[in-house]
């Protein structure tokens, strides 16, 4: 059995010398079996930078893979003068387990890995040793995109939020939030002005920023150059958002900032507003956007809940 075994071994090893090496590097990465349905090891991981990768072998199991483990390879090339790093023939790392001891052969063929896999039975079943080999294509690398932090120069006007806020009737009927002679929000009635004078004190913001001005889609207000850390109060018209997921989406024939299938902000044919907003979203954080006098609000305001 013994010279049945190391017949095996020579054979796989004639083979994978008989083809030119690879550089260790290109061997990391998450490997799939191309066989969904195999019984053997599903998907194989590489990692490292060394001579001595780390080589994370998982089986076919139910209900989930099981993990053989994670551990240091050892890699050859073709010759004792040669250079393992830049022509790698192949990986070996052995797995001891209960009733067997499994010896895992890696080499690359093209764009293929070729997983070589020794069982030799050490339970006393009288199972025969056997050899398997199964290929695996690279799973592709995601990248996560960099967090935006730098927006395109922002439209902000100061105001003073421990100063003298005012209402003040204009000639059309409407109410505007004044500071001196400065006309900083508009409203229907006094009501929803002296609300968003409560809403500008309470969260201390001096300065209020603008995407798209005369008429702006997207307001947002900020202290000291950045989101308030006051939080909103329960009474306040807060709709949540995560950051995280809202993206720009073209809808119906106009540019929107959406969650999923809700639509948070409309910028109607303006794409690069809708990015700006999106931009200053993820800038300062907010995850929530404030209104005073809804359906048509008269304030709109930026929150971090």
């Amino acid at each position: 059995m013994k010279t049945k075994f190391l017949s095996i071994v020579l054979m796989v090893f004639g083979f994978l010398f008989a083809t030119a090496g690879t550089p260790l590097n290109n061997f990391n990465g998450t490997w799939k079996n191309v066989n969904t349905r195999t019984r053997g090891i599903t998907k194989v991981i590489i990692s490292g930078n060394g001579s001595n990768p780390l080589v994370q072998v998982f089986g076919s199991c139910s209900p989930k893979d099981c993990d053989w483990g994670k551990k240091k390879s050892i890699a050859y090339t073709n010759s004792a003068s040669g250079n393992v790093r830049g022509n790698t023939e192949y990986l070996s790392v052995n797995y001891p387990v209960s009733f067997a001891n499994k010896t895992v052969m890696v080499k690359m063929n093209g764009n293929t890995l070729e997983v070589t896999t020794l069982t030799r039975f050490k339970d006393g079943s009288r199972r025969t040793n056997f050899v398997s080999t199964e290929k695996f294509k690279k799973a592709p690398r995601i990248v996560k995109p960099r967090p935006i932090t730098t927006c395109a120069k922002e439209d902000l006007l100061s105001l003073n939020p421990k100063g003298s806020l005012k209402v003040k009737k204009n000639s059309k009927g409407t109410y505007s939030v004044v500071q001196g002679s400065r006309y900083l929000f508009s409203a229907p009635n006094v009501a929803e002005a002296n609300k968003i004078i409560k809403i500008v004190r309470r969260y201390g913001f001096n300065s209020s920023g603008f995407v798209g001005r005369p008429n702006p889609d997207f307001t947002y207000q900020l202290c000291n150059g950045r989101a308030s850390n006051v939080k909103p109060l329960k009474s306040e018209d807060i709709i949540a958002f995560n950051p995280s997921k809202i993206k720009v989406s073209f809808v119906k024939g106009r540019w929107k900032i959406v969650e999923g299938s809700h639509w948070i902000f409309d910028f109607g044919k303006s794409k690069s507003e809708a990015e700006q907003a999106l931009c200053i979203i993820k800038k300062y954080k907010f995850n929530g956007v404030g209104y005073v006098g809804r359906p048509k609000a008269s304030f709109q305001y930026m929150v971090k809940r």
